[in-house]
């Protein structure tokens, strides 16, 4: 049961359980009770929620529940200003979500060479990456002068770059 208050909340606390992550019945009775109330959602790190949900939900924020420090004052201060805060996590979360699959095909690129991409961009040396892929130091070593040789770089510091302006993020 949600308590009638007066004056009514500027902003409301939700923390929503596993069981029922998108508030069920709680979200609606809260807009109908509060209309002109922000929401600002506390869920579990765990828990399945998506940020144009959230959006579409008008949902003006989501925090981690195990992440709540004292920065939550100036949290609902910004939630009360009118302003949305999502913690890093959803944001980073949903980005991934939407992200474009690189398309290694463009260049010329084989699956294989591609995967040598990725673990080229997460840092790998070529040895560990031959080690990786269960291949000789020497294939990888080849493979990585073709790999420069199709997009066009003569050195790990220029892969490095061109891997920034192409967006593609390491595994």
């Amino acid at each position: 049961m949600i308590p009638d208050l007066a004056p009514p909340p500027n902003i409301v606390l939700v923390s929503l359980d596993n069981v029922d992550p998108l508030g069920g019945e709680v979200l609606p009775t809260i807009r109908e009770m509060y209309p002109a109330a922000y929401v600002l959602l506390l869920v579990s790190r765990d828990q399945e929620v998506h940020l144009q949900t959230l959006l579409i939900e008008q949902i003006a924020g989501c925090l981690i529940k195990e992440r709540i420090d004292d920065s939550l004052v100036h949290v609902l201060r910004t939630v009360a200003a009118g302003h949305s805060v999502f913690c890093r996590w959803l944001i980073e979360r949903s980005l991934n979500e939407c992200a474009v699959p690189f398309d290694y095909s463009i260049y010329g690129l084989t699956k294989r060479e591609w995967m040598i991409v990725q673990l080229m961009a997460s840092g790998q040396t070529n040895a560990e990456i031959a080690n990786t892929l269960h291949l000789s130091l020497q294939s990888v070593r080849n493979r990585v002068s073709v790999i420069y040789s199709k997009i066009g770089v003569n050195s790990r510091a220029a892969f490095l770059v061109w891997t920034q302006r192409q967006r593609i993020t390491p595994r």
